[in-house]
């Protein structure tokens, strides 16, 4: 089973929170939403956004370090596919075990 499939919206933002931080960015409650979405196809999303202007350049940033292509626009919204979270998740793990 890969991680993606025991990931949540907790351990997402939680994975942003580190990531951002390590460039200096301090996120807080309510600057970023991860939501859980099933597409009309069946496949499985996580949708990212970002609600302050503050942090969007930042969460962008560690989110392009995982994301097979560019998505976002300048209103910080993402929607990361499995690998992504997956990739997501082993970074925040990386600086988590530097901390």
């Amino acid at each position: 089973m890969e991680r993606f499939d025991l990931a949540d919206t907790i351990e997402i933002h939680r994975a942003l929170e580190l990531l951002t931080q390590e460039k200096g960015i301090q996120v807080q409650d309510g600057d970023v939403v991860v939501k859980r979405k099933t597409s009309r196809s069946g496949n499985l999303l996580y949708v990212i956004v970002a609600m302050s202007s503050g942090v969007e350049r930042a969460v962008g940033n560690v989110l392009a370090s995982v994301m097979m292509r560019l998505t976002s626009g300048p209103i910080g919204i993402w929607a990361l596919r499995r690998e992504e979270v997956d990739q997501l998740l082993l970074n925040a793990d990386a600086v988590g075990t530097r901390c």
